[in-house]
């Protein structure tokens, strides 16, 4: 399976491959959207200089139509109780020393908060079944993979693809690059490598799939999830 998704490479500065992962996934569901690359550095928690983690554009996703899943094993609880320690120890010292580089630490512990009372995150490491099974469902996939490592190259560089499809033999993805390349197809040893490098349970995924209106579940174009919609409960209490 694969589905059609519009393809938005990273920005020139190579700082821009999760804010574009996330646009790539809006964009499939709200095909007419039109947005500004500076609206949705807002909506996705970038800070320039520094790039973005997954928690601010996740509760964007969450607090706007989305089902949100996002399954890791990196502990939240932990990191606002005890931040660039628990960082170091959790991701190990290359890791940990990248992230604290590229990310305000300060501004991400206080999104931890807010994201651990949204309830979209599952303690425990994905898999590859976990990304067909949720593709399969009708969301789409974003995982986070060691470039260099996808790119045979040595050391570390986090990056954020869009997985859109599979084959028996395959992961197909948008890479937003540097240098960009839709429609990547990625053996599955390879993804697997690049997903769990640099260390054993490090795997971690975001499914999101836009939740049916009231109007779209009235017309039939949309199966609605749970009890739920966006915009009020299908079944009134």
């Amino acid at each position: 399976m694969d589905n059609d998704v519009p393809f938005i490479s990273n920005t020139p500065a190579d700082k821009h491959c999760l804010p574009a992962a996330y646009a790539m996934i809006r964009q499939y569901y709200e095909p007419d959207l039109e947005i500004s690359w500076e609206d949705w550095e807002v909506q996705t928690g970038y800070v320039a200089g520094k790039g973005a983690w997954s928690m601010a554009g996740l509760m964007w996703f969450k607090e706007n139509g989305y089902d949100v899943v996002h399954i890791g094993t990196f502990d939240y609880k932990s990191f606002v109780e005890r931040g660039d320690q628990y960082l170091l120890e959790a991701l190990g010292e290359e890791v940990g020393k990248w992230r604290l580089q590229h990310w305000d630490m300060k501004v991400e512990r206080a999104r931890a908060r807010r994201f651990l009372e949204s309830n979209v995150w599952v303690n425990r490491e994905a898999d590859l079944f976990d990304v067909r099974k949720f593709l399969d469902e009708g969301y789409l996939v974003k995982c986070l993979v060691n470039l260099r490592a996808l790119n045979d190259e040595p050391g570390y560089l986090g990056h954020a693809v869009v997985v859109k499809g599979y084959t028996d033999t395959h992961v197909i993805m948008h890479d937003p690059g540097l240098p960009p390349r839709p429609n990547r197809h990625v053996d599955i040893q390879h993804f697997l490598k690049a997903w769990i490098d640099p260390e054993a349970q490090s795997e971690k995924m975001d499914a999101i799939r836009k939740l049916p209106t009231k109007e779209e579940i009235i017309a039939g174009d949309m199966i609605p999830l749970a009890d739920t919609i966006a915009d009020e409960p299908l079944i009134a209490a």
